[in-house]
């Protein structure tokens, strides 16, 4: 899927859209696995299987994404910085269904 969740700001530079960067993620298969109230586990879907990842292979996921499809290297540096990929951005990805 090609979406776009980077834009360009007004006074130059780059900024993600978190939403978009949330739905980019789903719709390629990232979902988590709730184990408990606090505790969950991330996976990705593949056709026909399931596999558990860690929160540096959805990185490398969208650095690759970016990479693969000639994406600015300033885009790269924004969504490079850890604050993408953190806990609060995981706890939106919506469950596995």
């Amino acid at each position: 899927m090609s979406e776009t969740f980077w834009f360009e700001k007004h006074l130059g530079g780059y900024s993600i859209n978190e939403e978009k960067l949330k739905l980019f993620l789903e719709s390629n298969g990232f979902f988590k696995r709730k184990l408990s109230n606090e505790y969950y586990d991330m996976i990705k879907k593949h056709s026909d299987r399931i596999e558990i990842i860690h929160l540096f292979e959805i990185k490398y996921f969208v650095i690759k994404y970016l990479i693969d499809n000639n994406v600015s290297k300033y885009v790269f540096s924004v969504i490079d910085k850890k604050k993408y990929f953190n806990l609060n951005l995981l706890n939106e990805i919506e469950n596995e269904q």
